[in-house]
């Protein structure tokens, strides 16, 4: 009989803005997620991974998870 392998905790993914790119008619958050290295370019209504974007301002975008809990996201210190 095969030993049972321990399942593995679920690894918190994390959501960074990164920029904020604002023209008159749109704007687009540069987000990036904790287990990539992909830059990812998204307006409100879009989601990644597993929130949608509600909103971006020129310092932050407010998101909403799976489970209908929204978070406010500030732009990331780190952000060149």
């Amino acid at each position: 009989m095969a030993a049972e392998q321990p399942q593995a905790a679920p690894v918190s993914v994390t959501l960074t803005l990164t920029g904020v790119l604002d023209s008159d008619n749109d704007q687009i958050a540069l987000l990036r997620l904790s287990n990539s290295p992909e830059l990812l370019r998204k307006r409100v209504g879009e989601t990644v991974g597993e929130w949608t974007i509600l909103g971006i301002t020129k310092t932050t975008v407010s998101v909403q998870n799976a489970s209908g809990e929204e978070s406010l996201i500030g732009l990331s210190s780190a952000s060149p």
